[in-house]
């Protein structure tokens, strides 16, 4: 807060003062009440908390000194419990390191025994608008962190949606990857839902986005019919790379540019693009190759023809150990029925896309 602390009005206020002297403690209640203030006394610690937990107050006045816990034990445990109440402190020590400790300890007015009551009404006032200041800037910063976090769900909407974009793009320039992106993260979600414990969002969108780095591969080579060279077959592999960097400044997230950089490794190490084996290879990013694998085998392609669901299955469990886990495998069979299903309803009538 800038200049001098802003006074609260005692008129109404709930405090609770704790102090072991019952003559002072008296004489700070009569003052307190003839301010205004409803008052409850405690004698120590273990009565102030108890007081505390039992109904709401704004304000603490606690002596340093009590039988017990000290005050500064009892502003602390305040403090962190209840963090819009104010304290203020009081001491007859002289020793200058008990106020530096109570601050330290959540204190916000201290008063030096004698004081006069004016300065205590002075203490408690500001004492009670330190308190209130800090709950305003608490609902303010709140307030901007739920607008900002707005915003950057719009932000990124829009990004995702220009993402998307280019994907359907890079994929309509190709009639036999059209809607590829899309099955493969229906695909993935299906057999992660079987597995269980992954972030389904997160394996949807990786789906969504693999092969977005195949913009940086010559259509000529995409759509060739015949065999790949070893050139060509190099330009190829480079497309999760060019993928992972393309999303790296639009998307901040480890695991999303995992999967897409990895989607090609295999269970036994000679994938691609880093040679990555067995458990080396994410789960999340395993699913993904396999949703991918599936959507391959049972779609066109320029270089064959579709395979049924079912001929396309036992491809993949011939890959038990090879391309992918055993226990993936086993997943993906249970999955099985659901990725026909899922390949019905959204395929109607297709005949690529009919299992059998």
């Amino acid at each position: 807060m800038d200049g001098q602390p802003v006074s609260v009005s005692l008129e109404g206020c709930r405090v609770l003062v704790a102090d072991d002297e019952p003559a002072f403690r008296d004489s700070i209640i009569r003052s307190l009440r003839r301010w205004g203030a409803v008052v409850v006394a405690a004698v120590n610690a273990k009565e102030a908390l108890a007081c505390l937990e039992a109904e709401p107050f704004d304000l603490l006045i606690t002596d340093v000194n009590m039988p017990g816990r000290s005050g500064i034990d009892l502003a602390r445990e305040a403090r962190s419990r209840w963090p819009w109440l104010a304290v203020l402190m009081m001491t007859g020590e002289a020793d200058p390191n008990t106020p530096i400790q109570a601050f330290h300890h959540g204190v916000d007015r201290f008063l030096l025994k004698p004081f006069t009551l004016e300065e205590l009404r002075e203490r408690a006032q500001e004492a009670l608008g330190l308190c209130a200041a800090r709950k305003q800037a608490e609902s303010e910063v709140a307030q901007l962190t739920q607008e900002l976090r707005a915003r950057e769900a719009e932000v990124r909407e829009l990004v995702l949606r220009g993402v998307r974009a280019l994907v359907a793009a890079v994929e309509a320039k190709h009639p036999y990857t059209r809607g590829h992106s899309e099955r493969v993260s229906r695909y993935a979600v299906t057999i992660g839902r079987v597995i269980g414990g992954l972030d389904l969002e997160r394996l949807a969108l990786a789906g969504e986005l693999h092969d977005i780095g195949k913009i940086g591969i010559p259509d000529y080579i995409l759509n060739k019919p015949g065999r790949l060279s070893e050139e060509e077959m190099r330009q190829v592999r480079e497309h999760p790379a060019i993928g992972k960097r393309i999303l790296e400044p639009l998307i901040d997230d480890d695991e999303i540019l995992a999967m897409v950089l990895h989607h090609h490794e295999r269970w036994d190490g000679r994938g691609y693009p880093s040679g990555l084996a067995g458990s080396e290879i994410p789960l999340s990013t395993q699913v993904l190759t396999l949703a991918d694998t599936f959507d391959a085998l049972t779609s066109s392609r320029a270089y064959r023809s579709a395979r049924a669901a079912a001929h396309a299955a036992q491809e993949i469990l011939r890959e038990r150990g090879k391309q992918f886990s055993p226990d993936l495998i086993a997943a993906f069979q249970d999955a099985l029925p659901m990725l026909g299903e899922a390949m019905r309803l959204h395929a109607p009538g297709s005949p690529v896309h009919q299992p059998a």
